[in-house]
């Protein structure tokens, strides 16, 4: 005889499934770097984001890819970052600076991206780590990263990262 309730709880697991997911990435933020208040990220238009260029070569300078190393925790949510694991939620960012834009095989990306031309630059990392939806509007990448110190530091330890992980 089947449970009469088999159903609800079916659907009550995916629910939670798709809760943790969707939490995990803040609750390793709030483990690993502490009780920092986050600002909201304030809506940016495209000349805000070019402009931003200059100033993130600056932090690019000085980023240590040790503390990106931490940083990247919240991207692993939905990416892998091992060499020719298949892809996540998103595709796979071994070696994504220097890769040719939408370019990874195994993966479906939206129309945007694969519309968009050259290689993933840190510039343009940076960008689409800012805000997805402005830099390629319809990407599936929803997440956003406002403080550029701590985009600095995800495309700095993700350009090292096929040289061989920091210590």
């Amino acid at each position: 005889m089947r449970d009469p309730l088999f159903e609800n709880k079916l659907i009550a697991s995916y629910l939670v499934s798709v809760l943790i997911i969707l939490a995990l990435p803040l609750f390793i933020d709030r483990v690993l770097f502490g009780d920092q208040t986050r600002q909201a990220p304030k809506e940016t238009s495209k000349a805000s984001i070019e402009t931003d260029v200059k100033i993130f070569e600056d932090y690019y300078a000085e980023a240590d890819p040790r503390r990106g190393a931490k940083r990247i925790t919240l991207c692993t949510s939905c990416h892998t970052i091992e060499p020719g694991a298949p892809p996540s939620i998103g595709p796979n960012l071994w070696g994504v600076v220097g890769r040719p834009i939408a370019s990874k095989a195994d993966y479906q990306y939206s129309v945007t991206l694969k519309s968009l031309e050259g290689e993933w630059t840190p510039e343009k990392l940076d960008r689409f780590l800012k805000n997805a939806q402005i830099f390629a509007p319809g990407s599936m990448m929803v997440m956003q990263v406002p403080n550029p110190s701590e985009r600095a530091e995800i495309i700095k330890y993700l350009e090292v990262l096929p040289e061989g992980a920091p210590e």
